[in-house]
């Protein structure tokens, strides 16, 4: 014999199935459209209306995706129209606002705690060196001068960026006291949300080694799957390998 089931479970079952992504520029088409393959709704956060996205959404949340609460008022308002069965942020660092979200939908995502350390960057900094990994030695700073007196201390010759940005937008590499103007310092500072700067030690690359390498990861339960590991190329990278001294790259230097 069939039970009926709950009026809530009834109204869920009703409820189209829906993705939400956050960030509708080009380098989230691709997953926009694996949303539509599989059936889903797809949900997007861009404050641009004329993102590239839009033209793929059911609903286009016309909302910074760094607004957290204005994201989480949404969330409510979309949860009574659709089923939302996951929440993701590819290829976009506003990960915090998922965290976010995805713990008011009941939704498996990252803590809003971890997310919140990795955003900003001298937190992330305080945790590493609280648990004794090795980092350059750092400080965050509001003003110019505080800038310059961190930097003296580490010998005239650092790095300073945004606290909370990333692709490089608002660093500035110094190489000595004078390199630190007035320009750099606010060009740092409007680059981020916090009102300070990161100022860091330079840190330079092993001798025939790669500068950076990007690694991504899946945690789930404490368990970390491994995705991919990237080797990113910089100028002189391109030195280490002979078959890159031909074709596009042969002018690199």
């Amino acid at each position: 014999m069939l039970r009926p089931a709950p009026m809530g479970k009834i109204g869920n079952m009703k409820k189209r199935k829906a993705v939400w992504v956050f960030a509708g520029g080009p380098m989230q088409v691709i997953a926009a459209r694996k949303v539509i393959e599989r059936g889903y709704k797809l949900l997007v956060t861009d404050r641009n209306p004329a993102c590239v996205c839009s033209g793929y959404a059911d609903e286009l949340v016309g909302l910074d995706t760094f607004d957290i609460k204005g994201n989480l008022k949404a969330a409510t308002r979309l949860a009574k129209k659709y089923r939302i069965e996951a929440v993701l942020a590819p290829a976009a660092d506003c990960h915090e606002t998922v965290a976010h979200v995805g713990k008011i939908l009941g939704l498996p995502a990252i803590s809003p705690g971890i997310s919140r350390v990795c955003r900003y960057k001298n937190v992330t900094r305080e945790v590493l060196s609280g648990a004794k990994v090795p980092q350059p030695r750092f400080r965050a700073v509001r003003t110019l001068e505080e800038a310059r007196e961190f930097l003296r201390e580490i010998g005239n010759r650092g790095v300073v960026k945004a606290t909370d940005n990333s692709g490089s937008r608002g660093f500035g590499a110094i190489r000595e006291l004078d390199d630190l103007t007035k320009e750099i310092f606010e060009r740092a500072v409007a680059s981020g949300t916090t009102g300070r700067v990161v100022v860091e030690e330079m840190l330079q690359p092993l001798e025939k080694e790669m500068a950076e390498q990007s690694v991504e990861t899946l945690w789930y339960n404490g368990k970390m799957y491994w995705l991919n590991w990237v080797d990113r190329l910089f100028r002189k990278d391109f030195l280490l390998f002979d078959s890159l001294k031909a074709g596009i790259y042969r002018d690199v230097s």
